[in-house]
């Protein structure tokens, strides 16, 4: 077996672990919220009984589960598009060249959004953000943001190169 093919599945192994955990902190993070916030309305209606606390800690769950949802959607490629656009090109060549450039343009915003994750992550610990509520450290949450953007970015690194390639081989079909 040649190095190439031992890197490759490793590779894809390793990728398969991502998608698993992405969609399993989805899942987790879905079923908590759902749970807290049902638990604080049952609680409030029936016993009069509000916890400003479960609120909060639902609201932290929403943003890790909307982070985990936009990680899941970059992965899948389904992002905001122009789709008005792409249906306005004539040629599929024309059509490549525009979803690999929009697709690059993200990327790039993504890297910049993950090195402005990294500055907020740093300014969280320098500070030491705690919540209002209940005072725990606010680094976990702002930590989801930073997670997001790193494997949205990684998503789109990966989608970039493969509709270059598509391009590149549709270039080289038309010219033969």
């Amino acid at each position: 077996m040649s190095k190439s093919k031992v890197v490759i599945d490793i590779s894809g192994t390793v990728w398969r672990w991502v998608y698993s955990a992405e969609n399993t902190l989805m899942i987790i993070g879905v079923s908590m919220m759902t749970a807290l916030v049902f638990l604080s309305i049952v609680l409030r209606l029936a016993l009069g009984w509000a916890s400003p606390a479960w609120d909060e800690i639902a609201r932290y769950l929403t943003i890790w589960t909307l982070m985990c949802g936009f990680i899941v959607a970059s992965r899948q490629d389904e992002h905001i598009t122009m789709g008005y656009l792409s249906n306005i090109l004539r040629t599929e060549k024309q059509r490549l060249l525009l979803n690999t450039i929009i697709t690059g343009i993200v990327f790039l915003f993504l890297c910049v959004f993950t090195a402005w994750t990294f500055q907020f992550i740093s300014y969280s610990v320098e500070r030491g953000l705690r919540s209002v509520v209940t005072n725990i450290p606010m680094l976990p949450v702002h930590l989801s943001f930073f997670v997001g953007a790193v494997l949205s970015t990684l998503h789109f690194l990966i989608h970039t190169i493969r509709k270059s390639h598509r391009l590149i081989n549709h270039v080289k079909a038309e010219d033969r």
